[in-house]
């Protein structure tokens, strides 16, 4: 069974003001706005601290879903995780798109926080 991959994008992270652009729709995309998200996170808080940062979380619960706010699309987008495989309900169902990546990183974030 072949799985639609998610729409072609790139993510512009030179742009001072407003959400960075988004222009490959990739893991690795995610990961990016993963980094910019945590670093605008003023003291521990969830909320971002810069308008910059193209996703943020809007809620998470382990091991069974992120909803991300999606700056650069302007809507919320929903990641489940369905026996440890995060899948991503706005991009067709993608476990490779940005914001996969972003809620693989949260998800890491919260394991190692367990172990702390």
């Amino acid at each position: 069974m072949k799985r639609k991959q998610a729409a072609t994008t790139r993510l512009d992270i030179s742009q001072e003001e407003g959400p960075a652009k988004i222009f490959n729709n990739n893991v690795d995309d995610g990961v990016i706005a993963f980094a910019l998200w945590q670093n605008s996170c003023a003291d521990g808080e969830s909320l971002p601290a810069s308008a910059a940062v193209p996703v943020s979380v809007h809620t998470f619960v382990p091991d069974k879903l992120a909803v991300l706010d999606d700056h650069a699309a302007g809507k919320q987008v929903t990641v489940e995780f369905k026996e440890g495989v995060p899948y991503c309900k706005e991009c067709d169902d993608s476990a490779e798109c940005l914001h996969v990546g972003f809620a693989i990183c949260l998800e890491q974030k919260h394991a190692r926080s367990i172990l702390e």
